[in-house]
């Protein structure tokens, strides 16, 4: 493996060299530079762990910051909101089970505090 781990749970094939497998980490690295820059930051392949695939531009590809950025961007235009607090911001919605509400991340693991708290 590039990084020379000894120990995986899965071997990948490697892009470079095809007689030596690649642990996930350098698999994923590999991608990434095979993938160009970001299309958010222009930050190169070369130099993160992983491009993720636009949900919304055919064949662009994002870094996991640029990524995040562009998932809040869809959340936001499509209008979601906290059932508990009314933001339209959080890092991640969750469903919430009890009223069928989206959830920002804040009033989620306060609700889930609440209920082991209440459960005793």
């Amino acid at each position: 493996s590039e990084c020379e781990t000894t120990e995986t749970s899965q071997w990948y094939a490697n892009k470079d060299d095809k007689g030596k497998p690649v642990c996930y980490v350098c698999y994923m690295r590999q991608l990434a530079v095979s993938r160009g820059k970001c299309s958010g930051c222009g930050k190169d392949g070369a130099n993160t762990s992983q491009l993720i695939k636009s949900k919304l531009k055919k064949d662009e590809w994002y870094c996991m910051p640029c990524s995040v950025r562009e998932k809040l961007a869809i959340e936001t235009a499509a209008g979601t909101t906290c059932g508990e607090c009314g933001t339209d911001t959080t890092s991640k919605w969750i469903n919430c089970k009890d009223t069928g509400t989206k959830l920002c991340t804040a009033c989620y693991d306060k609700n889930r505090l609440d209920v082991a708290a209440a459960a005793g």
